[in-house]
């Protein structure tokens, strides 16, 4: 299968410039299109955008995006969030990238109610036309740990933002993880989709001994494309041949993945092309 803009995130590889830096160069080495890193990683980063660049360059990669967690819920923490928001949505521009894709902070609570969701909205609409005065789309992307989970609280979310700015980055592993059905939730919200992280889930029920959840692959519960329960060509199908965004393969890589970042990179790929 041949897919426009397929890319894959930098997640697989340590959250540092120096697994940046591996990352854009075996992406590139498996004809990945482009990239996605985290914004504090861009923060961080020895000699700052230019630098990234320099590696994107000679890489022959493109920044598909920039993921960027911030609070979102927390009022106390407006300020910063949208500070840390037009940071990175203009360090995404400078690197001709189009898109920041908005995460919530885990969970601090037990409990979030309607004025918390109300909260959450009016953030991310905030967000949103502050990036586009800069360029960039903010997409918002739930999260299995935080407050937008479940398909319920992603409903509280996607069906109450200003679908006129703010648009969606759905990860379909995230999505099946916190027990709703990735195709359901693309083709709902396919016309606001602008970014997608197409990542595979084992099954099953989260496992949680002594209040913590046992990782049951070396993933965080997440496989390599095609060997888990996520209907990826139905997804791929669901937002069709027009869908204007970049495709993300994405895997999340721990101290305890059972391969190299690159070999499970290069299984997801082969997987699409086989589709």
């Amino acid at each position: 299968m041949q897919l426009r803009n397929l890319g894959h995130t930098g997640i697989t590889w340590p959250f540092t410039p120096a697994g940046a830096k591996q990352a854009i160069r075996e992406v590139a080495d498996l004809n990945y299109s482009g990239i996605e890193l985290f914004g504090f990683v861009i923060d961080a980063y020895p000699g700052g955008t230019e630098a990234v660049r320099a590696d994107l360059e000679e890489a022959g990669l493109g920044l598909a995006a920039a993921y960027c967690p911030v609070s979102l819920v927390e009022p106390s923490e407006r300020d910063t969030d949208l500070a840390s928001m037009e940071r990175w949505a203009a360090q995404v521009a400078q690197l001709g990238g189009e898109v920041v894709v908005v995460g919530p902070s885990p969970r601090r609570r037990d409990h979030y109610d309607a004025d918390d969701y109300r909260h959450v909205c009016s953030m991310l609409n905030e967000i949103a036309k502050r990036c586009l005065a800069l360029g960039v789309t903010a997409c918002f992307h739930p999260h299995t740990g935080t407050p937008v989970e479940s398909r319920q609280e992603i409903a509280q979310v996607m069906d109450n933002v200003d679908a006129g700015v703010v648009r969606m980055a759905p990860d379909t592993g995230q999505i099946a993880k916190g027990g709703a059905d990735p195709v359901e939730v693309v083709g709902t919200y396919a016309s606001l989709i602008r970014h997608i992280h197409l990542k595979d889930y084992v099954g099953g029920t989260p496992v949680v001994a002594e209040g913590k959840e046992v990782d049951r692959t070396g993933w965080l519960d997440y496989v390599p494309l095609g060997r888990g329960v996520v209907d990826v060509a139905a997804i791929i199908k669901s937002l069709g041949r027009e869908y204007p965004g970049w495709w993300m393969v994405e895997l999340d890589g721990t101290d305890a993945s059972p391969e190299p970042a690159r070999m499970s990179a290069a299984t997801s790929k082969q997987y699409l092309e086989a589709l």
